[in-house]
C-alpha cells in the first residue's frame, strides 16, 4: 500500500527479529521509518547499515524519549512526505504477509459510513500460538471479544499501538500521542481521546500479526490454558503511574476507570503471589501509584 508509512520504534532491538519485521513489512507499505530511542552506539551503527541496505528512513534520538515521542516523530515524517496513513509497529512484531491489505480494506470500508480512529490486527503469540481477542469495556472488568466466522470486523474500545493503522485525517482531528506518558497507556489514552471525539477503533480479524506481550509468561494454577504476560518490574512503575494519572484525569471514561481499577487489583494479587521479584515489583507499583497521584510525567525520575 503506497499510501501507508510504517513507523517502527526501536530501543536496543534484537536485530534478527527486527530484520524479520522489516522483511515482512517492506513489500506491504510505501516507506518504513525507523525511530531509534537512544540505543547503544554499536546498535546504532548496525541500524544505519540496515537502513541503507533496505532503503529505510532512519531517525535517531540521542536518548530514550519514550514511545509517544518516537511515534510522533515518525508520524510527522509521514505527514511531511504526503502519506495518508501510518502503521505503528513495535520492534518485536511481525506482520502476516497480507496484514496491511486487510487493515487498509477494512479502514476504507468503515470510513464510508463513520469516522475511524484506527484499525488493528489479531495478535498471535509466536510461542503458544494463542490468538488475542479484542477488548470492550464491561460493567466492572474488560470484556474480551473473540473473532468468529460471522465477524470479520469488531468494534473495540481500545487497541494496542503495534499494528494499528491510523489515517492522517484521524490524527489531525484527534491529535498526536501524549509524550508525557512515556511508554505505557500511550495507546490507551489516544483511543480514549478518540472515542470522546466520536472516532471509534476496530479490530480486523483477517489481519494477523505475530506479537508477544510481556517479557515472559507465567501459568496460574487451576488456569492451565491461561498464560499471563509478565513485564519487567520497571514497567510496573509506568503501568500503575500512568493508570493513576488517567484515572484522575477529568473527562476520562468512567467505564475505563472502573475496568482498569479491577485490572490493576488483579495484577497486584497475581504478580505478588506467582511472579518473580515480588518485592521489587511491589516497590515499583507503590512508587508508580504515588507518582501518578503527584502527576509525575516522562521517564522515571
Amino acid at each position: 500500500m503506497n499510501d501507508v508509512c510504517a513507523v517502527v520504534v526501536t530501543y536496543h532491538p534484537d536485530l534478527s527479529i527486527l530484520g524479520r519485521l522489516i522483511g515482512a513489512t517492506k513489500s506491504q507499505v510505501g516507506q518504513i521509518v525507523l525511530v531509534d530511542n537512544g540505543s547503544k552506539p554499536e546498535i546504532v551503527a548496525q541500524l544505519k547499515r540496515l537502513s541503507i541496505e533496505e532503503g529505510l528512513q532512519l531517525c535517531l534520538f540521542d536518548s530514550n524519549r519514550g514511545l509517544g515521542a518516537a511515534h510522533n516523530q515518525g508520524i510527522q515524517i509521514a505527514i511531511s512526505q504526503g502519506f495518508e496513513y501510518v502503521l505503528l509497529l513495535d520492534q518485536d512484531s511481525e506482520p502476516a504477509s497480507d496484514m496491511v491489505q486487510h487493515l487498509h480494506l477494512a479502514h476504507q470500508r468503515l470510513s464510508v459510513n463513520t469516522h475511524v480512529a484506527a484499525v488493528g490486527p489479531c495478535f498471535i503469540d509466536p510461542v503458544s500460538g494463542h490468538r488475542s481477542r479484542f477488548v470492550r469495556f464491561g460493567r466492572i472488568r474488560f470484556q474480551p471479544i473473540a473473532c468468529s466466522e460471522d465477524d470479520d470486523i469488531i468494534r473495540a474500545d481500545f487497541l494496542i499501538s503495534s499494528g494499528s493503522l491510523i489515517s492522517i485525517a484521524a490524527l489531525e482531528s484527534i491529535g498526536h500521542m501524549d509524550e508525557s506518558l512515556f511508554i505505557d497507556h500511550v495507546d490507551t489514552e489516544w483511543c480514549l481521546r478518540a472515542a470522546k471525539k466520536g472516532w471509534p477503533v476496530y479490530g480486523v480479524c483477517k489481519a494477523e500479526m505475530f506479537h508477544r506481550l510481556g517479557d515472559e509468561g507465567i501459568h496460574i494454577p487451576l488456569m492451565r490454558s491461561r498464560r499471563i504476560a509478565v513485564h519487567s518490574p520497571l514497567r510496573h512503575y509506568y503501568i500503575y503511574r500512568n493508570s493513576v494519572r488517567l484515572i484522575l484525569t477529568r473527562g476520562v471514561s468512567w467505564q475505563w476507570r472502573v475496568n482498569d481499577i479491577y485490572r490493576l487489583t488483579g495484577i497486584l494479587l497475581v504478580f505478588l503471589v506467582f511472579a518473580p521479584l515480588r518485592l521489587k515489583r511491589l516497590k515499583n507499583i507503590v512508587h508508580g501509584i504515588w507518582h501518578g497521584i503527584l502527576g509525575v510525567k516522562g521517564p522515571i525520575p
